[in-house]
């Protein structure tokens, strides 16, 4: 079944289309509101001359571009006219996600020595399931409130929730870098993931502002700036965690940070989070209104009703009550009544392209979260225990290695290689990448003890193919989900898409945790031993690639309005 063929179940029973020169026919809309339809007809006319003129700032003729782009999108002859990155919204979009990641990657590589301070594992064993319980309860406060944050960015606009986000987030991260207790850390990083709906918000402005021409370099870049975080990150947190015993001449005993000693990356990711929530208010636009109308063509009318019964007359009603605009004497061009409310989530899954990304982003949250965990806590443990005996500064530079070519592939290759291949198939490729590095990193502890620098060859490749495969096959995921869903419903389709990778990444840090000390309590052997989890993220990884041959290549292009209407 094709990404086409499910269209059907996306449509709007308000989404009318009426032909050129319509009379004074009985089917004629009434009871419009004229307030509202004198609005809108302004606003595009108001386009409409912007557009025709020389004097149109760059988002202006952005817009414009946007526009015309849409106007062509059921053309066969036509392709999307190339429109340029609107610079600055683009870099306050991947800073916000930067702000996201880095603060959700800060923590993992003090989060083992974090809990055994806490004194709560009856044994060193089983710091690796409380671990997992205290990164999964950020998940699960995103798992219940991402849906409802992209909801209502489709009702309220992208720009109040992003800014939202990015302040209250910061917030709660502070409240989590001052906690004495396990009970503390655990509720503030359940609130650090309530309130954070940055995500899925990003993804819905990006495709708002960017078309079939240039959105492979928008998510790029985006894809970038959400890898810098969870590189950077585990960098912070690693060499500045704990600093009065790393760095004594600086931080003495008894100072703040020394009774804190995971204050210093928490205040750092606070300071980023807010600088993040200030540049969204000084530069940020609100896409929700060019959402709505910018799917319409620019040779149409937009009327909003409240009701379906708005849109049809009686035939007794007169003409007294038309707008000008729908008498005999003004003929129409093809006009178009447009409910801009986003659907039913239940009424949206029943679209397969819709249902696979979705499924296919939880999948690959939990995989590569899985990973990121099992690196925390295997390698702190000595190689007598099947680990690599790394401090926090040894796990901070081991999460950094992968930064090396992260930027110079995701910038000046991603998007070539996108277009060469198309998004799906570049998806599959990054997930395919990735399995080399899941396989080679549990061998690296054969050589923790003879041979140290082979050893951190190993780890250096397993964490360049983690890092490339992770941000290829993200950044397409993230594509082909704004791809899958009308644009009336992107926001609470990547909300909801953010909710169950949360749900992913909520599970994911569980089983790793828990199948982690299970394996080393186990004494069962090879493959049962430290190196089982390792081999259970490479079942998943297969799982996420045959799930994706369920989708096709239209999943490599947009829907529109116009598309649902013309089904």
């Amino acid at each position: 079944m094709t990404h086409s063929s499910l269209l059907q179940s996306q449509s709007s029973p308000l989404a009318i289309v009426y032909p050129e020169s319509l009379g004074s026919s009985s089917l004629s809309p009434t009871r419009l509101s004229q307030s509202s339809e004198r609005t809108v007809v302004d606003r595009n006319d108001t386009l409409q001359d912007s557009c025709n003129s020389n004097t149109t700032s760059e988002d202006g003729n952005q817009e414009c571009a946007l526009q015309r782009s849409l106007n062509n999108h059921n053309d066969p002859n036509s392709k999307s006219e190339p429109i340029s990155l609107p610079v600055f919204r683009v870099m306050v979009l991947a800073s916000a996600l930067f702000c996201n990641t880095f603060m959700a990657s800060m923590l993992l590589p003090f989060l083992s020595f974090m809990v055994s301070d806490f004194g709560i594992a009856p044994t060193p064993k089983d710091i690796g399931k409380y671990s997992g319980y205290l990164v999964s309860s950020y998940m699960v406060g995103q798992f219940l409130f991402s849906y409802r944050w992209g909801y209502m960015s489709d009702v309220y606009g992208r720009r109040p929730i992003l800014i939202i986000g990015l302040l209250l987030t910061g917030t709660s991260f502070l409240i989590f870098g001052f906690s004495k207790t396990y009970t503390m850390a655990l509720a503030s990083r359940f609130a650090n993931g309530l309130v954070n709906g940055i995500m899925g918000v990003c993804m819905t402005y990006m495709s708002e502002i960017t078309n079939e021409t240039n959105q492979g370099s928008g998510f790029a870049i985006l894809g970038t700036a959400r890898a810098s975080g969870i590189v950077l990150g585990p960098i912070v947190g690693g060499f500045l965690s704990a600093p009065s015993t790393k760095y004594p001449k600086w931080f003495p005993k008894k100072s703040l940070f020394d009774i804190y000693p995971y204050s210093l990356p928490c205040m750092i990711g606070f300071s980023v989070a807010t600088t993040g929530g200030i540049l969204a208010i000084a530069v940020l636009k609100e896409t929700k209104i060019l959402a709505s109308h910018t799917d319409l063509p620019t040779h149409s009318t937009a009327f909003p009703v409240q009701d379906q019964d708005e849109c049809i007359s009686a035939e007794t009603e007169q003409s007294t009550e038309r707008s000008p605009l729908l008498s005999a004497s003004a003929p129409l061009n093809p006009t178009r009544i447009q409910h801009t409310q986003p659907e039913p989530i239940l009424q949206l899954l029943r679209s397969l392209p819709v249902f696979l990304t979705i499924s296919l982003y939880t999948n690959l949250n939990s995989t590569y979260i899985q990973y990121d965990e099992l690196f925390s806590i295997w390698s702190r443990l000595p190689p007598s225990q099947g680990g690599l005996g790394f401090t926090s500064s040894d796990q901070g530079t081991g999460f950094a290695i992968g930064g090396a070519c992260l930027f110079i592939y995701q910038i000046f290759i991603y998007s070539h290689v996108e277009r060469h291949f198309g998004t799906l198939q570049t998806f599959r490729i990054g997930a395919l990448i990735s399995l080399p590095g899941f396989a080679l990193l549990s061998f690296a502890t054969n050589y923790s003890q003879t041979n140290r620098t082979f050893m951190w060859c190993m780890v250096a490749v397993a964490q360049i193919t983690r890092t490339v495969g992770g941000l290829q096959a993200f950044t397409s995921m993230f594509v082909m989900i704004s791809n899958s869903v009308l644009p009336r419903s992107r926001g609470s389709v990547n909300g909801f898409a953010q909710t169950f990778g949360a749900f992913g990444k909520m599970i994911g840090p569980i089983i790793a945790g828990n199948g982690f000390s299970w394996s080393l309590q186990n004494s069962l052997g090879p493959p049962f031993d430290y190196r089982f989890m390792f081999l259970m993220l490479i079942f998943q990884q297969i799982v996420t690639l045959l799930l994706s041959l369920g989708l096709d290549k239209s999943i490599n292009h947009r829907l529109s309005e116009e598309q649902d209407i013309m089904e």
